[in-house]
């Protein structure tokens, strides 16, 4: 298959989201792919030109670091709110000029007013259109005046979609509820590299003498972009003050918008056991990963952002083998029930004394050699194959695909 694959997130330097891990092992395993994006992060450029002319790229993958991608910027206008209404314009050029180009067999988007484009013309040239949902789209666009139109547009696209592929069972129920039918919605769920962390945990003993930990704290470990919804601050601000039984240290790992906030709070207070490493190589998360004892995913349960997501990171954390302490999100409720080894709290200044509860209670090295076991499902051979199959019969019905 040749698969043309639209989103609106820079695929460069966010990431790696569920689409990274999807298209570059597909790619490993014979396809073709080409991504247009669209660079979110434009205005933290330091020099930059009112028109930013076309971008032609062959990258190289973000975790499958053997793979080479063709990705297409298109054109935009780097002013304000302007550079939205860019897009419907310089996307749809690039995706015209894509399909003529390379005659895909199919069309994935990940994004809204791109997908909206995209679905149009691919509507022309008979090719299988599909999205495929991660997060509530609309409600991540910062300009919160443009959010309804968003979301008319992104309920459009689901409608009119061949096939709306979603990480989780809450992203399921969402795309019902903007327009989807029941049979042409297919959970396509998060996975992991399996055997990666399993192997990492032999490096539990080095990761924490490299970062100071002592024998006796216990880690309390985060990964990901550090929105301000996310909760860590409030984490952070608890774990200050505590003074319950337990020593702990917690790492996190990951950019974002709240980091700053993080850093002067570590600096103001001096405080040794609250680690920020930033940015990592994502080769370097099962490491890190094994200096853990429990994980977290703490964010706002009222953020529209948050409402039927399940990160990535969450497999990654059971893979590795660790409990998680997650806010009472409804998706990750829907995902995991209440018997898998994920706790719930009702906000984030109830992490720390969960964790500590969860200690008293576990035999954490006993329980996460159960959890690991029964994260194995969640590997990424079984997850692409799966979507694999599913693409192809999408081709196969139309006449387009080329399987290998």
């Amino acid at each position: 298959m040749h698969i043309l694959v639209l989103q609106e997130s820079n695929w460069i330097e966010r990431g790696p989201h569920q689409q990274h891990h999807l298209m570059e092992r597909l790619r490993l395993k014979g396809h073709e792919v080409t991504v247009i994006d669209y660079d979110i992060l434009w205005f933290k450029k330091d020099h930059r030109s009112l028109l930013k002319k076309a971008e032609y790229l062959t990258v190289a993958g973000k975790v499958k670091k053997q793979v080479k991608l063709r990705l297409v910027r298109p054109a935009i206008l780097q002013l304000g709110f302007l550079c939205y209404l860019s897009i419907p314009f310089t996307h749809g050029h690039a995706i015209l000029k894509e399909i003529k180009r390379a005659k895909p067999d199919i069309v994935i988007s990940f994004g809204i007013l791109n997908g909206y484009v995209g679905q149009l013309i691919s509507n022309l040239f008979g090719i299988p259109f599909v999205c495929y949902l991660i997060d509530h789209l609309h409600a991540l666009l910062p300009l919160k005046a443009a959010v309804p139109i968003a979301k008319c547009l992104e309920k459009r696209v689901i409608k009119n979609s061949e096939k709306v592929f979603v990480i989780n069972k809450g992203l399921k129920e969402y795309a019902i509820s903007m327009g989807a039918k029941d049979g042409d919605v297919v959970v396509i769920p998060g996975g992991v590299d399996h055997q990666k962390y399993v192997h990492a945990s032999s490096k539990r003993n080095e990761t924490r003498a490299k970062y100071g930990i002592s024998e006796d704290s216990f880690v309390i470990f985060f990964m990901g972009w550090i929105y301000p919804f996310s909760g860590i601050k409030e984490v952070a601000a608890t774990l200050l003050k505590w003074d319950g039984p337990h020593k702990f240290t917690m790492m996190v790992v990951g950019d974002g918008d709240a980091l700053p906030d993080l850093q002067r709070l570590r600096h103001a207070k001096k405080m040794d056991n609250l680690l920020l490493l930033g940015k990592q190589p994502f080769d370097e998360m099962p490491r890190l990963l094994a200096a853990a004892d429990i994980c977290i995913l703490p964010a706002y349960v009222d953020a529209p952002e948050m409402q039927n997501i399940v990160p990535i990171k969450l497999y990654e954390y059971l893979a590795a083998g660790k409990p998680v302490v997650s806010t009472r999100l409804p998706g990750i409720v829907k995902e995991f029930g209440y018997d898998n080894w994920v706790f719930y709290v009702s906000a984030p200044e109830e992490v720390i004394p969960r964790c500590a509860s969860i200690i008293e209670k576990m035999d954490l090295k006993e329980e996460g050699e159960n959890i690991v076991r029964a994260s194995s499902k969640f590997d990424w051979k079984y997850v692409v194959e799966c979507f694999e199959d599913e693409l192809e019969l999408l081709c196969r019905k139309t006449g387009l695909g080329k399987t290998n």
